[in-house]
């Protein structure tokens, strides 16, 4: 089930992964405009226009990574419901018809 679990979620990994690293990028790039002001090498209004723009690029990076933890799916807690709801399942078969028990299995093993 856990391998199960990770194949499912390596998407949204990967996904995670890409943006940390774009973060990095920028804020190296933003770290390397304010040492080049530092050693007036960099006009003002140059400065202030690009870290504008990269300011802007890391908060739209951060708000998409803040969005994507905040899908954390926890395997515990999806692994204990799903073991309650299966408990309950013979309580539901014993008490329901025939028509309503198959719709039962159906829907929690789609492909048969």
């Amino acid at each position: 089930m856990a391998e199960c679990f990770r194949i499912n979620t390596t998407e949204n990994y990967e996904q995670k992964q890409r943006i940390i690293s774009e973060l990095k990028e920028y804020e190296k790039r933003l770290s390397y405009l304010r040492d080049l002001l530092a050693f007036h090498q960099l006009a003002i209004k140059g400065d202030t226009e690009m870290k504008e723009d990269y300011d802007g690029k890391i908060n739209r990076l951060e708000l998409k990574l803040s969005t994507l933890n905040d899908d954390k799916i926890d395997l515990r807690d999806l692994l204990k419901t799903g073991i309650k709801n299966l408990l309950k399942l013979d309580r539901c078969l014993n008490n329901e018809d025939l028509m309503k028990s198959r719709v039962l299995i159906c829907s929690i093993f789609i492909e048969n």
